[in-house]
């Protein structure tokens, strides 16, 4: 059976002030399909990240194969964070009849 994760943004630097609230300690949950709040920006750089680690793929350059560290685009304000996975459970098998 395939695993379900939660995926989490925990915000760990912010060297300006960033206009969407970002904020050191603050948190996100986010899916393919879930943004939290977090700024399109900041998301759009991170869903191909987000969607790996939402299907149970890794990313050969990663050590530790359920967290990397990430930064955000906006490099004025050099906001960055750690998006880490972790295995909440099992997604159920559908069965449809015909």
């Amino acid at each position: 059976m395939a695993k379900k994760y939660k995926i989490t943004l925990t915000i760990t630097h912010v060297g300006g002030k960033c206009g969407a609230g970002c904020e050191i300690g603050k948190k996100y949950e986010l899916s393919p399909i879930k943004t939290d709040n977090l700024c399109g920006s900041f998301y759009h750089n991170l869903f191909p990240i987000i969607s790996v680690f939402n299907s149970g793929g890794e990313l050969f350059f990663l050590k530790d194969k359920d967290r990397i560290e990430v930064r955000c685009p906006d490099y004025i304000n050099d906001v960055r964070g750690t998006l880490e996975r972790e295995v909440i459970g099992e997604w159920e098998e559908r069965k449809t009849k015909m």
